[in-house]
């Protein structure tokens, strides 16, 4: 049983690779791919927000906000 939000059932970043589900294990913590040298901010966060606050650092260009996934 899976409790999420219906937005996030067919979102396009939310989605795996087959060879992702069959291989490797389950991560708690998914860090963010961005270069650690210029981060001054970092964000904690899970769900729905993850995409929220990755649009919103996209559109005003924060290169130096990091936003980590709790899963």
């Amino acid at each position: 049983m899976i409790f999420t939000p219906k937005s996030l059932l067919r979102h396009p970043r939310a989605v795996s690779q087959v060879a992702e589900l069959t291989g490797g294990g389950f991560h708690e913590v998914l860090g963010d791919a961005i270069e650690p040298e210029g981060v001054t901010r970092q964000l904690w966060c899970s769900g729905k927000l993850y995409y929220d606050l990755l649009a919103a650092r996209e559109e005003q260009k924060a290169a130096h906000v990091a936003i980590h996934r709790l899963e």
